[in-house]
């Protein structure tokens, strides 16, 4: 009986990490409906019969009533402590930041009092009623409450961080739009503003994106190590679902990177100091960096037929951003290309330039795609299997605008694409 009990409990909870991804990449996520929809599926579990939901208040250090399910007829304001009802275990779950349990004596339910915690911070507290029996209260099924309730921290962190990256990028936007050369003052006042958003994109967002996506990935990884206790008809099918979802988080990452990456470039090409600064500097031999990228992004696409043919010559280069680009031409090289067909590599001087090229088989690109390449634009997208943003041929193109170099494309549609990547010899 106990058995089938924690097999159904792990069924439901592979399902709640399934909603968790397909939540996240829906077009128009909120708070509120993150907590709507993931609570209302918590209370298909028969034996939960109330669910409150208290955030912290930043300036009074209390917690907020948010929200309850199922709601009451007549809602209104719920006090925290009212609704737990017993001090000591509120202390306890505040000074452990773990769920703690506590028995109703009028009754035989149990209230779960459960901390919300992102990676820096308690964001509040959810109380859930309950009517589970003493012998369902076992260790996996608080382990699995603390993963679905890390999760929703989590969702909701990444959350508040896509509104503070829209309302830095809305802000910088309109910095530009009122930005006036006849004024010394506004001058001044957006060079001070311009440094602070490029402080908050560079060190404080990815941070806050990346330790939510890594908890995720986390959670998923503990889900696997209790599949071995399901039988082997339902482990591959929840093995299956686990995998889509460690995918679409590994999705959201990239895209999230690239998305900091994007805005990085766009605040540097307007920042004449730092302008200034990277015109100064070169790669002395890029023969290694373009050698050693390539055949590290063919491993990991599992990928052969590499011809690569270089020569090496000191170029006006950020060894970083020669990376960068190397990594996105070869992705997009590799996913859009015929499977097995050869991915050309080489390198050669052009008068003042030292040229890379890269050459694939495939899809291609017409003449009016490759004019209109931008960032978030991705072409034929609904007969395309990859996933993408499109972003990686606009930081290609962004990065050598910004070093003085210039792109060639060479494109059949449906059959080949080559790019042209033209750096600035260094000669001194």
């Amino acid at each position: 009986m106990q058995k089938d009990f924690n097999i159904q409990l792990l069924k439901q909870f592979i399902k709640f990490e399934e909603l968790f991804s397909k939540f996240l990449s829906s077009p128009d996520p909120s708070i509120f409906k993150c907590v709507d929809l993931l609570l209302k599926e918590l209370l298909k579990f028969e034996f939960i019969k109330k669910i409150f939901v208290f955030f912290t208040n930043e300036e009074t250090f209390l917690f907020d009533y948010f929200i309850e399910y199922p709601p009451s007829e007549n809602p209104q304001k719920t006090d925290f402590y009212e609704v737990v009802g017993d001090l000591e275990i509120i202390k306890t779950s505040m000074l452990t930041l773990q769920i703690q349990v506590g028995k109703e004596i009028s009754s035989n339910s149990y209230n779960f009092i459960i901390p919300l915690l992102s990676f820096n911070k308690l964001l509040g507290f959810v109380v859930i009623k309950s009517s589970i029996s003493q012998e369902n209260l076992t260790l996996l099924f608080l382990t699995l409450l603390k993963v679905f309730f890390n999760q929703l921290s989590t969702s909701i962190d990444l959350l508040n961080t896509n509104e503070h990256l829209n309302q830095a990028r809305d802000n910088y936007q309109q910095l530009l739009a009122t930005q006036s050369l006849e004024s010394q003052r506004v001058n001044l006042e957006f060079s001070e503003r311009l440094n602070e958003i490029t402080t908050n994109l560079s060190m404080i967002l990815p941070h806050e994106i990346r330790t939510p996506i890594n908890q995720i990935l986390g959670s998923t990884k503990l889900l696997k190590e209790y599949i071995s206790i399901i039988p082997k008809e339902d482990a591959q099918g929840m093995t299956e679902i686990i995998e889509d979802i460690n995918s679409s988080v590994n999705r959201l990452r990239n895209l999230s990177e690239n998305y900091i990456f994007f805005s990085n470039l766009l605040i540097i090409s307007n920042d004449i100091a730092k302008l200034q600064q990277f015109s100064k500097e070169k790669i002395i031999s890029p023969q290694s960096i373009i050698f050693e990228r390539c055949n590290l992004i063919m491993q990991h696409h599992h990928r052969d037929g590499l011809i690569i043919n270089l020569i090496d010559a000191p170029i006006r280069m950020n060894e970083v951003f020669l990376d960068k680009m190397v990594t996105e031409i070869m992705d997009n090289a590799i996913k859009f290309s015929l499977p097995n067909s050869p991915i050309n590599v080489n390198t050669f001087i052009d008068e003042n330039y030292y040229v890379l090229s890269i050459l694939n088989y495939g899809t291609g690109l017409s003449k009016e795609e490759v004019d209109a390449i931008q960032p978030f634009l991705q072409f034929d997208r609904s007969h395309n299997e990859q996933q993408g943003s499109g972003l990686g041929l606009s930081i290609v193109y962004k990065i050598i605008n910004i070093f003085g170099g210039k792109v060639v494309i060479k494109s059949e549609k449906n059959s080949h694409f080559e790019i042209c990547l033209y750096f600035k010899l260094s000669n001194n």
